[in-house]
């Protein structure tokens, strides 16, 4: 629900597709405590996030996670 965070992951495509390689992009996730707090606070998304290779799509396409 922060906008910053979500505007950051929605419209930057090297974020997009390098979600999980770029360490600008992930620094920017795990700096930003709102965004942070949601990921980790959803089950879904926590225990998929790095295990499940299809997570990038779960995160874009899951209603909970997006919002």
């Amino acid at each position: 629900t922060n906008p910053t965070c979500k505007n950051h992951i929605y419209t930057n495509p090297t974020c997009m597709n390098q979600i999980y390689t770029n360490p600008t992009c992930k620094n920017h996730i795990y700096t930003n405590p709102t965004c942070m707090n949601h990921i980790y606070t959803n089950p879904t998304c926590m225990n998929q996030i790095y295990t499940n290779p299809t997570c990038k799509n779960h995160i874009y396409t899951n209603p909970t996670c997006m919002n």
